[in-house]
């Protein structure tokens, strides 16, 4: 929530100002802090909340700014005018938000907020009285008091529950996770590109996997530097063409497999803020750790997390229908801000179903969206992306065997 409230301030500093945030909560609101940490405090409620600490903050540090040179004297401001204005604006605001039977403690309600305010927030007070407060800010400041004083709005308390460690420790380490593998969110890769090979049934065949985010994905299958093979998703629909036939389209078990298989990020990227519940099957330092995932459409992934170098060792996926798929990694390198895995095994009931290898990555490599899209042009559309031109151009020298000029070959 703060990240959308500060869009130009670094994750540090938005983590910072979170844990700023819940020592306020503390100071501010037994009550408040008690709910938060229950998981009983709702979503408006939050909401409101964060909105006053950052109005607060800002206006801290506008009051630490030094002053303009010629700063104009401040109005002489009728201190009683003032305060009955201030009373029938917050007597409004209220009068929408207590109920029937409730409308003869607003005006008290009203005076108490106005002393609440003066004495928690002096700054925002003052921006009120001389009518500098937008109505957002005050109906944030006015929820907030509200949530404080249950009595008046007549709400029922929500009792306390008990709070699932195993759920409120996701959160941390969802983000430890995610910096130790990823980076900070504003330099995370938008596409990449891997060489390597896949072994399966004891077939050995070379692959190049290019990927964009959100769920692009394109497989090139190489035999003697030449693509023989491809098959893509564009986040709609599944195609695949071999050398010299047109492409056609997928669909079936095959294009819905290939198209899961197309997600950019790992399962436990933004799995809470994509509404997945989560919870750690083996806490924070255990080893290993393991966090079981429970997608909204059934789907329930385990992941097994090595404590010491925030490694990925293995991904179990369980389909609703009962499938059961496990993936291991190994032979983790750097590259940029990226953890790669570049031995990816694939295991299904016990046993080992194949194995890819990856020689290479590049980082965001510029791809265009047109790279996964079916080809409108069946002669043109079977680009060559991977030297496959240099291969005959090299072929077609003079003196060389099997010549080919690069006229004479189709693409």
């Amino acid at each position: 929530m703060l990240r959308a409230r500060l869009p130009d301030e670094s994750r540090d500093t938005v983590d910072r100002e979170a844990e700023s945030f819940i020592e306020h909560l503390r100071q501010t609101s037994t009550m408040a802090v008690e709910r938060y940490e229950n998981g009983t405090m709702e979503d408006d409620e939050l909401q409101s909340r964060l909105d006053v600490f950052v109005a607060d903050d800002r206006a801290d540090k506008a009051q630490d700014a030094p002053p303009p040179s010629a700063a104009p004297a401040p109005p002489v401001v009728d201190t009683a005018a003032s305060d009955q204005v201030q009373l029938q604006e917050v007597s409004k605001v209220l009068q929408g938000r207590l109920p029937k039977d409730k409308e003869r403690a607003i005006d008290l309600a009203a005076r108490d907020f106005l002393a609440h305010l003066r004495h928690t927030s002096p700054l925002a007070a003052e921006r009120f009285g001389e009518g500098h407060m937008d109505d957002d800010d005050l109906a944030a400041r006015i929820e907030v008091y509200l949530g404080d004083h249950p009595e008046l709005t007549g709400k029922a308390v929500k009792p306390q529950v008990a709070v699932d460690p195993a759920a409120a420790a996701v959160s941390a380490f969802v983000d430890a996770f995610e910096k130790a593998n990823f980076g900070l969110l504003t330099e995370r890769a938008q596409a990449i590109c891997f060489r390597g090979s896949l072994e399966e049934g004891g077939v050995k065949r070379d692959l190049v996997i290019f990927k964009k985010r959100p769920n692009k994905l394109r497989i090139h299958v190489v035999e003697g530097g030449l693509v023989i093979g491809v098959i893509a998703f564009d986040g709609r629909d599944v195609w695949r063409q071999a050398m010299g036939r047109p492409a056609t389209h997928v669909s079936g078990i095959t294009a819905e497999e290939f198209a899961k298989s197309a997600r950019f990020d790992d399962p436990i990227v933004g799995c809470l803020e994509r509404g997945a519940s989560a919870r750690l099957e083996v806490g924070p330092g255990a080893s290993p750790e393991r966090l079981h995932i429970v997608e909204k459409d059934g789907t329930h992934w385990v992941e097994t997390i090595d404590p010491a170098t925030e490694d990925e060792l293995s991904l179990v996926q369980s389909r609703p229908e009962g499938s059961s798929v496990e993936t291991r990694f190994r032979d983790y390198r750097r590259v940029g801000n990226l953890n790669v895995a570049h031995v990816v095994e694939q295991w299904v009931d016990g046993k080992l179903r194949s194995t890819t290898r990856i020689a290479d990555v590049s980082v965001d490599p510029g791809l265009v969206d047109r790279l996964f899209t079916y080809p409108e042009d069946p002669n043109l559309g079977y680009m060559d992306y991977m030297g496959g031109l240099a291969v005959l151009q090299s072929r077609g020298k003079p003196g060389s065997a099997g010549a080919v000029q690069p006229s004479e070959a189709r693409p």
